[in-house]
């Protein structure tokens, strides 16, 4: 019994610490990623100011540019989103995940 426990107990605990390691780091993705959104929620209430990634164009400043620009702080938003549900889910081995991806 000796022989088959310890090699089977420093297995589990290698597989625990593999786990906690994981978990750590999903956390701070998700804390990070949780300000980057209140980041771009904040730029979504000011477009007009050069904060985001895309430059402001100084000789445009009409509404369709404004909403343009609202437009893809949201769908990075949205990205972010679903990069956030992936990390969460693709390491999870489940019935209704496999039949998602069979669907």
């Amino acid at each position: 019994m000796t022989i088959l426990g310890r090699p089977f107990a420093i297995f589990l605990f290698y597989q625990e610490k593999i786990k906690k390691r994981r978990d750590r780091e999903f956390g701070t993705h998700n804390v990070n990623d949780g300000k980057y959104i209140h980041f771009l929620e904040m730029c979504q209430e000011r477009p007009d100011l050069d904060v985001l990634d895309i430059p402001l164009e100084s000789n445009i400043h009409g509404t369709k540019f404004l909403q343009k620009r609202q437009e893809q702080i949201l769908f990075t938003i949205l990205i972010s989103i679903f990069e956030r549900a992936y990390l969460m889910y693709s390491d999870r081995i489940t019935e209704i995940k496999n039949r998602q991806w069979m669907g």
